[in-house]
């Protein structure tokens, strides 16, 4: 495997920290599965890794949710998973093409929440049963991200909704697209994004919504001894966390600045990447 990566790293100045050398526990899990007649799902997943970190931040839990299948047609889950969006993000770390995630996927979007686990209610199921190559997840959530199960609390009055669409058009080839948005109206309450909170005064006249949203396709061409496998992903959307910075700050100004959008530039962040391998 070969990484190629272009940020802006060299922005940040040239000093480097004393100590360069560090061991790293990437991931050890613990996951529970509990399946009653085919219709009924539980499931918990820890994040024990997160237990050997200085700033572990209680984020445990990963998965924590139950889930009523009808039909392949239909599902309800109601509980804490992952949002429906991008395809490297949604498959299980354990069942990656390589051996990491993208950048664009890790750096660009769970550092600001949106390609996260939270908490909420969907609605999903697939259509193949009925030779509809159609695939669906529609939902809404808390908008916090990755709850801390020693504090499950919904400290945020902005609720999270979205949802993601795939279709197979011919044998081999998915293709996908996927939104979501966070509403943020002034004096609708308190929004939160990470440790970065703040609250539209019902005097301010706002109205926005921060967003994001991808589109991802895969082809799979099988031969004797395996298969080729493409995959291409891009990804846009608003950087929580810079933006929740510059909102608290520009609500703490009493000169009364006119309030950042999480369209303005700085706020919003764009990547692709693509995947080749032979199996």
């Amino acid at each position: 495997q070969m990484r190629w990566q272009l940020d802006h790293k060299g922005a940040a100045g040239s000093a480097q920290p004393d100590n360069q050398s560090f061991f790293r526990l990437r991931r050890l899990r613990f996951r529970a599965t509990g399946d009653w007649n085919r219709t009924f799902r539980v499931r918990l997943q820890l994040a024990l890794q997160e237990l050997a970190k200085d700033d572990v931040a209680g984020e445990i839990l990963e998965d924590a949710f139950i889930r009523f299948k009808k039909s392949e047609a239909l599902e309800l889950h109601f509980g804490q998973y992952k949002l429906p969006i991008s395809r490297e993000e949604l498959r299980s770390s354990s069942d990656q093409l390589v051996v990491d995630r993208s950048p664009i996927v890790n750096d660009n979007f769970k550092k600001s929440l949106w390609i996260s686990r939270d908490v909420g209610l969907m609605l999903a199921g697939n259509l193949y049963e009925r030779d509809v190559p159609f695939e669906y997840y529609a939902g809404v959530w808390n908008g916090e991200g990755r709850n801390n199960p020693a504090d499950f609390k919904d400290p945020n009055d902005s609720k999270l909704l979205g949802g993601r669409a795939e279709v197979a058009p011919v044998p081999g080839v998915k293709l996908a697209g996927a939104f979501l948005a966070n509403p943020i109206l002034s004096g609708a309450g308190k929004y939160t994004f990470g440790d970065a909170s703040f609250a539209i005064p019902e005097a301010r006249d706002y109205s926005e919504m921060a967003t994001v949203w991808s589109v991802d396709g895969n082809f799979t061409r099988p031969w004797k001894t395996g298969r080729l496998v493409v995959e291409a992903e891009l990804l846009r959307g608003t950087n929580t966390r810079t933006f929740a910075r510059a909102r608290a700050a520009a609500l703490a100004d009493t000169s009364g600045p006119s309030l950042p959008r999480p369209g303005d530039e700085g706020f919003t962040q764009l990547g692709m990447q693509v995947t080749a391998l032979a199996l």
